[in-house]
């Protein structure tokens, strides 16, 4: 996916709780199996929402390989130039180092990096604004922001 707009709605499209959280803690059996469905559901769910969005890839293995790795990479970097997250707020200081590792998994995997360069179009189809202070000025975050 070439276009960041496609990659940003993409993710938009498949963005979910991937494992459920309200399951029975006091039974380990309960939980594996509610995890492993709630997975299962979140895969099926990749797999399906992808398909008429990458119809060139017409495997739905290999998709949901190209969509997790995509996802993970826009989430990442979402996250960090958000304003805040649910454990407080992103510094200058904490989106350098949260970005050094981003950045060198980006450096190691084209659509995991593809999916952090497609963070800020993310954040703009959310309607949430992004911060870049502190990210470093070669982070492929920055290659396509206004």
């Amino acid at each position: 996916m070439t276009n960041i707009q496609e990659r940003a709605r993409l993710v938009k499209a498949v963005n979910r709780p991937f494992a459920g959280e309200a399951f029975p803690l006091d039974n380990p059996s309960v939980l594996l199996q509610g995890a492993a469905f709630a997975s299962g559901a979140s895969i099926r769910a990749f797999i399906d929402t992808s398909a008429p969005l990458m119809p060139d890839v017409p495997d739905p293995i290999t998709r949901v390989n190209i969509v997790l790795r995509l996802w993970a990479g826009c989430l990442m970097a979402a996250k960090t130039i958000a304003e805040t997250t649910r454990s407080g707020e992103n510094t200058p200081q904490s989106r350098r180092d949260s970005f050094a590792m981003i950045d060198d998994a980006a450096r190691n995997d084209r659509i995991f990096q593809a999916g952090v360069e497609a963070a800020p179009a993310f954040k703009d189809e959310m309607d949430e604004p992004y911060f870049l202070d502190g990210v470093p000025d070669d982070s492929p975050v920055r290659r396509y922001t206004r």
